[in-house]
Formats: C-alpha cells, sequence, structure tokens
C-alpha cells in the first residue's frame, strides 16, 4: 500500500431491530473495532457531560477537535434505546471497496448517505453540508448532462468502475500549493528590488 492508497474500506448501516429502519451509515476499515466503538460510545453516553474534557477523553474524544469528532448525540441515544429493551442494533456491510484515497471513500461512504435519505431512511449522520457534495442530478434537473449520474447509487457503480474522476485524479490540492509558491516567489521578488 502506498502512502496515498486508503486502503480496502466497507460502509455499513446500522439497523433498528424492532422498525428494520437504517439510523446511521459509517465507513471503516476495521468493522468490527467501529462497531465496538459505537456501543462503547452509547454505553457511555451522558448528555450532561458533553463539555467535560474527562468524558471526551473516555469517549476517544477530543473536546477541542471539529463538530464531525463530537459524539453523535441522536445516535448515541437510538443505541441506548435499543440496549435498553434488550436488543441489540442489526449491522449490515452495505457495500466494500478499495479506495486510492481517503476522499474516494469519503464520496462513496456520502453517496450511500444520500441514497439513504432519498429512500427515507430517518438517518443520524452528522455530515455537514460542506463536506457532502452532489455528484448526480435527475434527468429533469437544468444541471443534468449526459454521462452524469442521475441517482446515488448510479453514482457508486459511476465511482466504482473508474468513469467517474477520482477526488486523488484531481491534484487540486497541488495546484492550490503551486499558485501559493507562485504568490510568495512574486512577493520574495518584489521583496528583493
Amino acid at each position: 500500500m502506498t502512502k496515498k492508497d486508503y486502503g480496502e474500506f466497507v460502509i455499513y448501516a446500522i439497523i433498528d431491530p424492532t422498525s428494520n429502519r437504517v439510523f446511521y451509515v459509517g465507513r471503516t476499515n476495521n468493522l468490527e473495532y467501529r462497531i465496538k466503538r459505537h456501543f462503547k460510545e452509547a454505553e457511555l453516553f451522558d448528555p450532561d457531560n458533553l463539555n467535560d474534557e474527562k468524558y471526551m477523553k473516555l469517549l476517544g474524544l477530543n473536546r477541542w477537535d471539529n463538530t464531525e469528532r463530537h459524539p453523535n448525540v441522536e445516535k448515541a441515544k437510538w443505541i441506548k434505546l435499543i440496549f435498553g429493551a434488550g436488543l441489540e442494533p442489526v449491522v449490515k456491510v452495505l457495500d466494500s471497496w478499495y479506495a486510492e484515497s481517503l476522499s474516494d471513500a469519503n464520496r462513496l461512504e456520502e453517496a450511500w448517505i444520500a441514497h439513504m435519505k432519498m429512500m427515507g431512511e430517518p438517518l443520524t449522520n452528522k455530515v455537514t453540508s460542506r463536506r457532502m457534495q452532489v455528484w448526480w442530478y435527475g434527468e429533469n434537473s437544468p444541471r443534468w448532462k449526459p454521462g452524469m449520474a442521475r441517482t446515488p447509487l448510479e453514482f457508486i457503480e459511476m465511482l466504482k468502475n473508474g468513469s467517474v474522476k477520482k477526488k486523488s485524479e484531481n491534484n487540486t490540492h497541488q495546484k492550490r500549493l503551486n499558485r501559493y509558491k507562485k504568490r510568495y516567489n512574486k512577493a520574495v521578488k518584489r521583496k528583493s528590488k
């Protein structure tokens, strides 16, 4: 595995056994460990301690991290309710894939989240609008063009078969770095004159 490769990972759903509704979709390269973490977070969940640094460390989180790293309160409550009823949440693997980068893995996860939302599932995922992007438009949309995916599932297939330009091929980060270097070099030249 090269430095850029993200590796093999799975997209999974956590399902409420009482209603058979999907309430969380996630991505991991170690499913057993990740599910244990979800269950441990729910077991330790206490809404009164969310600002307590010791409590956040107990959950394995840093309270100064961005909001995506804070406990998903709705998910933790839901899991706690299921355990309280003497049941256990159902975990189902939706997809698996070898991704070249973390951003490609995120795109696949986000497409599955969008698909589940379109199916009317009551997801508790905390995906910010800045991170969630749209790569598909319905055929009736004025933005749709031939060759674009019409649904999240179609996008997933296009991403996996290589007909969607992967984030790792975009090189936008490198382009941005090159722009900054040019600006810096111009500023240095101006200062030295």
